[in-house]
């Protein structure tokens, strides 16, 4: 009987050690599948980060071989998809250009159609849509202290909700929220129930102080404008005679000896508008002439391509002149609208009010923004599968798949390991530079899930707090809230302004080569001094400190 027992005992320990083995072995192979299934997703996570800096990277060179053009006021034409390359299956690397302003014909969207967020008086963001005079000062405040890197900052200033930010627009085509999520259920302090505040605002206005060229003077177009904010000397002097005669630098000698100065452009045109000196001779003066050594011009408004809230922000320029000269713009000719002058000589705006609006205004745009999708096209017969958007089922869904899979049902060019890319590309200078680059895949379908839920009172706060998360981690470029705020740039080598790195983009590979219209730096035009470079922006493709 005793060793009956026994022996059951042991047969049960024999068991028992079976049933911990196979435990600790599915256990294993379950780590092991969690493992492989994070290695790849992963894997494809990388593959698409690189993708979408290759797509930056081709808007950027296609932008710099146009930069002649869009210096004389013209805009951008670019490739709305490219296909980086096949694998051995047949899937294809896809970039493509996504619409960012649904009511325009173009891919790109002008930064100096804005109004800039650094430079703009306190009077002139208090008219801008959606901004009271009382956040016009706080904003001015806040940027006292340090400017702007990116209109999302905004969220810090007391009285900016996220829907003054980023607009209500995602509501009409969020997926399953689409027709659920009405413009009332906007957050606190409302906002605009279509666009956002980055409609109307920017902080990357940057305007080449360079000569255009006007009335066949072509061989100085493209050179640095004379500064006459300086006490006179022969450099000056040389400079003027050399753009125009000796008499033309001795009326300019007689003008500053005799006390007038020249701190602002506002300032030029008043000593024009005294001298009645008519429109044709405005277009050439402020051409040739600038009243400062700065090698870019912060918050100039584009007066071709700004739309008229944007323009009747801009001093001397009323509601109705910016009806008025959106109206009239699309029937003059490219080359009259090279200079902003056109809308003096069009009559569409008065000398006077030109003097008050010449310090914010110019006739062409060279920062531009751009929306990128990039991911992984199946090859023929790969099909799509049953899951979100066909997606492995036998690998965890990441938060890229359920971004990718937000517009049910899938479409045959649905890409597989979506990513959104949205950038700033600037090609003021010789050299493109990104300018700003963030991820926003996760942006819509989050936005429309939060304000789904802002109509739940008792979750009103929460709701936003964890958008204020988003878009922090958004702007700071950090793993944030739903992984939206990848900031790759500097995994894929690029410097940063203040690395202190050396150059690690070759201008003329991105089709940026020093051509006539490349900007001289060397000198300030007559000044005897250096021509100072103050752009702001996330990414350059130069040693910080530069010139």
């Amino acid at each position: 009987m005793l060793g009956a027992c026994r022996g059951g005992s042991a047969i049960f320990a024999v068991l028992l050690l079976l049933v911990i083995g196979v435990i600790i072995v599915a256990t294993v192979l379950v780590s092991a599948d969690a493992a492989g299934a994070s290695t790849e997703s992963e894997r494809q996570r990388t593959q698409s980060r690189a993708l979408a800096w290759s797509g930056v990277q081709a808007v950027m060179a296609e932008l710099a071989e146009q930069r002649d053009g869009l210096l004389d006021g013209l805009e951008p034409e670019l490739t709305e998809e490219w296909s980086l390359f096949t694998l051995d299956d047949g899937s294809r690397g896809i970039v493509r250009l996504l619409d960012l302003d649904p009511e325009s014909a173009s891919l790109v969207v002008s930064e100096n159609a804005k109004l800039d967020l650094n430079t703009a008086t306190a009077e002139m963001l208090a008219l801008v849509p959606g901004i009271d005079e009382a956040q016009a000062r706080r904003i001015v405040e806040a940027r006292g202290a340090q400017p702007f890197a990116s209109i999302e900052e905004l969220l810090g200033v007391e009285g900016i909700t996220p829907d003054m930010v980023y607009g209500t627009r995602v509501s009409e085509d969020a997926g399953i929220f689409a027709g659920e999520v009405p413009a009332a259920a906007a957050f606190a302090g409302g906002g605009d129930a279509d666009g956002g505040l980055g409609d109307y605002l920017t902080v990357f206005s940057f305007d080449p102080n360079v000569q255009v060229g006007v009335q066949g003077e072509r061989e100085h177009r493209g050179k640095l404008r004379v500064n006459l904010d300086q006490a006179w000397s022969d450099a000056l002097e040389d400079a003027i005679v050399e753009r125009f005669d000796a008499n033309v630098a001795q009326l300019v000698k007689q003008l500053i000896d005799g006390g007038q100065t020249f701190t602002t452009d506002s300032e030029l045109a008043r000593v024009l508008l005294d001298r009645g000196v008519d429109p044709e001779g405005w277009s050439t003066v402020f051409d040739v002439f600038s009243t400062t050594d700065d090698e870019f011009l912060a918050g100039r408004v584009d007066v071709n391509r700004a739309g008229p809230d944007v323009l009747a922000c801009v001093p001397g320029i009323t509601p109705e002149k910016a009806a008025a000269i959106v109206d009239m713009r699309s029937m003059i000719d490219a080359e009259s609208r090279t200079l902003p002058t056109w809308l003096l000589q069009e009559g569409l705006i008065e000398p006077e009010a030109y003097a008050e609006a010449s310090d914010w205004v110019t006739g062409r745009s060279m920062q531009w923004r751009v929306r990128l999708e990039v991911g992984l096209m199946p090859g023929e017969g790969e099909g799509f599968g049953e899951g979100f958007g066909g997606f492995d089922e036998s690998l965890p869904m990441t938060m890229d798949d359920l971004a990718a899979s937000w517009d049910e049902p899938p479409e045959l060019d649905r890409l597989l390991h979506r990513m959104v890319v949205e950038a700033v590309i600037d090609v003021a200078s010789s050299r493109p530079r990104v300018a700003y680059m963030r991820e926003v895949t996760l942006l819509e379908p989050v936005l429309a899930m939060l304000r789904a839920g802002a109509e739940e009172a008792d979750g009103l706060e929460e709701d936003e707090a964890l958008l204020d998360d988003l878009a922090s981690g958004i702007t700071a470029g950090d793993d944030a809230s739903l992984d939206a705020g990848l900031d790759f740039g500097e995994e894929m080598g690029f410097a940063t302004p203040d690395a202190g790195e050396t150059e690690l983009l070759d201008p003329d590979a991105s089709g940026a080569g020093d051509g006539d219209l490349a900007v001289e730096s060397e000198s300030g035009a007559g000044s005897g001094t250096s021509a100072v470079d103050r752009r702001i922006g996330r990414w350059t493709t130069r040693k910080a400190g530069g010139s």
